[in-house]
């Protein structure tokens, strides 16, 4: 039910911020992935018409998770509305590299940057103010 109220609500909200929201929201809530292996997904995995992400998570491991109808639009839409062409879903302040916690010690969060930047706590983070403005 919270899933659902924070999936409707990022439908809300107005341009990239809200495409950016939305793709991250609905590929956590529909796949179960981690943060970290969210950040890391590259774009091209949006590219086609698959029904499976391949993931690479904790000590290199890679697994298999489906891929919702919903979750492959939300990325496709926000890489559409993208200025940059990086190779990643969720570019780093370098396009040439994903975010990672490394590399964003000093942002506050994604929705919140004029950029397309994002470290591996702010979905943590938005996604308990995003409850509680939900209700």
């Amino acid at each position: 039910a919270e899933g659902g109220a924070l999936l409707r609500a990022a439908a809300d909200w107005p341009g990239p911020k809200g495409l950016m929201a939305r793709a991250a929201l609905e590929n956590l809530y529909s796949t179960g992935m981690r943060v970290s292996e969210l950040l890391s997904l590259p774009a091209e995995a949006f590219r086609h018409e698959s029904a499976v992400l391949m993931l690479r998570g904790k000590g290199g491991r890679e697994r298999l998770v489906p891929l919702s109808e919903q979750a492959r639009m939300a990325a496709s839409a926000w890489l559409a509305a993208r200025k940059d062409r990086s190779r990643w879903l969720f570019p780093g302040r370098s396009a040439l590299r994903p975010i990672t916690t490394a590399n964003s010690t000093s942002q506050s969060t994604a929705w919140e940057t004029s950029g397309s930047t994002m470290s591996s706590r702010a979905p943590v983070k938005e996604d308990a103010n995003f409850a509680k403005s939900v209700g």
